[in-house]
């Protein structure tokens, strides 16, 4: 029931689904167009942090640690919307 992926031959991958390596956001704010987010488990290369809004915005990371991110949304559609927060190799926060 995950969405994963295998590349090597005849599906022999190794997946592993673990609580305490999922990232988790603990907390959001938006002031102005930027958007500040805490948690854990996010990645320290800001090109490995993608944040989404809605079904096609997106918010630029412009600094990030493990436990901070902070994003320019960059195109978002009015209203309120879903944030979605991937992290490259650990999945969806």
């Amino acid at each position: 029931g995950y969405a994963s992926y295998c590349g090597k031959e005849n599906n022999s991958c190794d997946f592993e689904r673990s609580v305490s390596r999922t990232p988790a956001i603990t907390s959001m704010a938006q002031t102005g167009n930027t958007v500040t987010l805490h948690g854990t488990g996010f990645s320290a290369n800001l090109e490995s942090n993608m944040v989404s809004i809605g079904e096609s915005g997106s918010c630029t990371v412009q600094a990030a640690n493990e436990t901070y991110i902070l994003c320019s949304i960059t195109n978002a559609p009015s209203g309120q919307q879903i944030l979605r927060l991937n992290i490259e190799d650990k999945g969806l926060a």
